[in-house]
């Protein structure tokens, strides 16, 4: 599925999705296809002003998110980013960097509980602040786990 992400092509004019709430047309995207890809991707996308999140779970369930910005170029390493979801305190996530993605699993079960109730998140990286809409992470995180179930025949 990165394959796609890490050619930097804009998800928006190669991906096909819909909305998760009809309601909120600006909210969080199911992504059903994407190029070189033949499975459900079974993520969610938010485009933003500064980053587009991208959701996912891994094979273990964990909430795994892609950062992107068409202008980031030639990313690498790992890095431990501090994120603040709505202006709190931040915590410290670790992030590995590629290309123009920044990939971060976040095992942090209170973090995860915070973006769960969240609206806006900033990530402060090696290379700057960033801020990124996440509102409805809640409703996307229980949309990508039933598409999981539902293309994998299993439960998480």
């Amino acid at each position: 599925m990165l394959s796609a992400l890490t050619l930097g092509l804009p998800m928006a004019a190669h991906a096909q999705s819909h909305a998760i709430d009809p309601k909120a047309p600006n909210g969080w995207q199911m992504l059903d296809s994407l190029p070189t890809y033949n499975k459900l991707p079974c993520t969610a996308r938010m485009g933003g002003a500064e980053i587009n999140v991208n959701l996912s779970l891994n094979n273990d369930g964990i909430p795994f998110l892609v950062l992107a910005r068409p202008d980031w170029r030639d990313l690498r390493g790992d890095a431990v980013a501090k994120v603040s979801v709505d202006g709190a305190a931040a915590d410290d996530q670790p992030v590995t960097m590629i290309g123009n993605l920044v990939l971060a699993l976040v095992r942090d079960p209170a973090l995860v509980q915070k973006l769960r109730g969240g609206r806006s998140v900033a990530w402060t990286l090696p290379i700057g602040r960033f801020e990124g809409r996440i509102d409805g992470f809640d409703g996307a995180l229980t949309a990508v786990t039933a598409c999981i179930v539902k293309r994998d025949g299993r439960g998480i």
